[in-house]
């Protein structure tokens, strides 16, 4: 039952780098088109591409946050598992890049 958990966790994942991939594909679209862009359409673009990187910062916090919430997940289920090992390692990956993608929100600010 948990390999069905972990691999639906791990679908959720890839479903979220997914959508980060198609976000950073749309912010270098965006931004190729203000290159080409003048006057007014310039502050459009940079509107929505500044709409694009919020989108992409939230999307990064998700995979972070849903990491580390897996993390979680498998040492709970570790501690009656020989998988504690892996799932300590995963939760601390996950709020390690937490808080790597907070002080990095923090420093932009």
């Amino acid at each position: 039952m948990a390999f069905f958990m972990n691999r639906r966790k791990q679908r959720a994942l890839d479903d979220i780098q997914r959508e980060i991939d198609h976000l950073r594909g749309r912010i270098d679209h965006i931004r190729g088109r203000t290159e080409a862009a003048t006057g007014q359409a310039v502050a459009t673009l940079k509107a929505e591409t500044g709409q694009m990187a919020r989108a992409l910062d939230h999307g990064r916090e998700w995979v972070t946050r849903s990491a580390w919430t897996a993390g979680r997940g498998a040492l709970a289920y570790g501690r009656r598992h020989p998988l504690a090992a892996t799932g300590l390692a995963v939760g601390a990956a996950g709020a390690v890049a937490l808080a790597c993608l907070l002080q990095a929100r923090a420093r932009r600010r």
